[in-house]
């Protein structure tokens, strides 16, 4: 549905996506002492949602970097640079929750601050790093980058 919908940026979200959820299983298996119940799948699922918010905002945001006359490429490089804030902020109030919850209380609930915690860190990686570097290379690789990330020039 992400292909058929957003095309580039789609296949962009599924791959990040997908790292994302390696990436989160992978650090829940590092680290020792995690129950994963209820609440801790409810931090996974919190932090999922927020990954794919800040991919779609900034597959917006390229679009409206390209619709205002920059290159595909230049429109890539300026929206992930201007999102990068927002991305940081975003996962370190994850991050601060996470800690807060861990810290003041305690059973499966802590573990929802663990899982919010470890999702922070994996989304601005993912979010930050890889969608940016997916988007660099499809961009390097295909003949038309504008009809694959479905951009288009504002008449004026």
């Amino acid at each position: 549905a992400l292909f058929v919908f957003f095309k580039g940026f789609g296949i962009i979200t599924m791959i990040t996506m997908l790292a994302f959820i390696y990436g989160f299983t992978a650090m829940l298996v590092a680290v020792p002492g995690i129950v994963l119940s209820v609440p801790g799948v409810i931090g996974m699922i919190i932090t999922l949602f927020v990954t794919g918010a800040m991919l779609f905002a900034s597959s917006k945001r390229v679009a409206e970097e390209y619709s205002k006359g920059k290159t595909v490429r230049s429109a890539i490089k300026t929206a992930f640079n201007a999102m990068f804030k927002t991305v940081l902020s975003a996962c370190v109030i994850m991050a601060v929750c996470g800690l807060a919850l861990f810290i003041f209380t305690s059973g499966t609930t802590a573990c929802l601050g663990i899982t919010l915690g470890i999702g922070a860190v994996i989304s601005l990686i993912a979010t930050t790093l890889l969608a940016r570097l997916l988007a660099n290379c499809m961009v390097s690789f295909v003949e038309n980058p504008e009809v694959l990330f479905q951009l288009k020039r504002t008449e004026e």
